[in-house]
């Protein structure tokens, strides 16, 4: 059995005891005080790796920290009261021509009426395009519905306005539904 030594001539030959830095694929976090911060989040930034690290000061994180990001992701939340229709998300195409594919979870909840605590699940798949000026859903979007009977009638519609997409939901009369959606999407 062999062992190498090398003997300690100075403490600059030693690497330090925490890193002075650490490069992400966009930007390069500092540590501070000998803190480093890491922390995930999600992110609309296309990446069609879905996912991507940023870190010192990039995206509006502390010089001393490293985000790990999911991307391609959307998210919203919104209330229908009475039969009134609730824009839960509402993405922007891009201005050139591309072509998108959503994958949308939604859940909902009564929260005031006469069914407070039942609920309503969505899954919904759609595409849509753009000519860069004006968006069109490319056909009407797929969606699974999971609903207590109570809320059968509330609905979501994939619609297209201006050069944008709409995940919206359409409430029942007299009631109160609140919603929460997070999503993903693909472009080309």
């Amino acid at each position: 059995m062999s062992q190498i030594y090398r003997s300690k001539v100075s403490s600059s030959d030693l690497p330090p005891d925490v890193p002075t830095e650490f490069d992400t694929q966009n930007g390069n976090a500092v540590p501070a005080a000998n803190i480093l911060i890491i922390s995930a989040t999600g992110t609309e930034e296309n990446n069609t790796d879905g996912i991507q690290t940023v870190g010192g000061g990039v995206d509006s994180t502390a010089s001393n920290e490293v985000q790990i990001q999911l991307t391609n992701r959307i998210y919203g939340t919104a209330t229908s009261t009475n039969a009134s229709n609730a824009d839960i998300i509402t993405f922007a195409l891009s201005a050139s021509p591309a072509v998108y594919r959503f994958s949308i979870d939604v859940a909902g909840r009564g929260t005031a009426g006469s069914f407070v605590g039942e609920g309503v699940g969505y899954t919904l798949f759609g595409g849509a395009k753009t000519d860069g000026a004006t968006a069109t859903v490319i056909q009407t979007a797929f969606s699974d519905n999971d609903e207590d009977a109570d809320l059968k009638d509330a609905t979501i519609e994939f619609i297209a306005s201006g050069n944008s997409v709409i995940l919206r939901a359409v409430g029942i009369s007299g009631e109160t539904i609140s919603y929460a959606a997070v999503g993903s999407y693909l472009v080309i």
